[in-house]
């Protein structure tokens, strides 16, 4: 499957790419990433409790 392959070296080339930006950069997009899945997690949990 050379779709498979393309993405995978995308992924690939992309993670690269991050760990080569400053580490002050970095933490800011782990922290951003991070922000939006406890927002997510959190929308999550009140859905569940509202329908529940």
């Amino acid at each position: 499957m050379p779709l498979i392959e393309a993405i995978e070296g995308s992924i690939f080339s992309s993670s690269l790419s991050v760990w080569q930006v400053p580490v002050e950069r970095r933490w800011e997009t782990i922290r951003a990433c991070f922000s939006v899945l406890v927002s997510l997690g959190g929308y999550f949990l009140i859905s569940l409790m509202l329908f529940d």
